[in-house]
């Protein structure tokens, strides 16, 4: 989809993972990973979950990202890129609220 639009992307970081369950349901039944993810929802209600936004990023301007599997797989490294940036940024809190 985001190739025939043309769309613009924005990654999105959310700190935390899934539970075993979740991600062993989820190689084989889409009805139980839905059925599921409202229990991963509640487990983290009430709860801070850390977010990292990124930059906007436009496939048609990269040439290299001219089908499909090349596009996951640089969304999916920018993405993950972010969970980098959340752990330095968390990092710099933390030493700073020690001075």
């Amino acid at each position: 989809m985001i190739l025939e639009s043309k769309a613009l992307v924005l990654p999105v970081f959310f700190e935390g993972q899934n539970s075993r369950l979740f991600q062993l349901v989820s190689h084989f039944s889409a009805s139980m990973r839905l059925a599921l993810i409202f229990r991963e929802i509640s487990r983290r209600m009430g709860k801070v979950v850390q977010v990292q936004i990124g930059d906007l990023i436009d496939p048609s301007a990269n040439p290299d990202l001219h089908d499909r599997q090349a596009l996951m797989d640089y969304l999916r490294h920018e993405t993950y890129a972010l969970e980098r940036r959340l752990s330095l940024r968390r990092r710099f809190v933390r030493k700073l609220s020690r001075s």
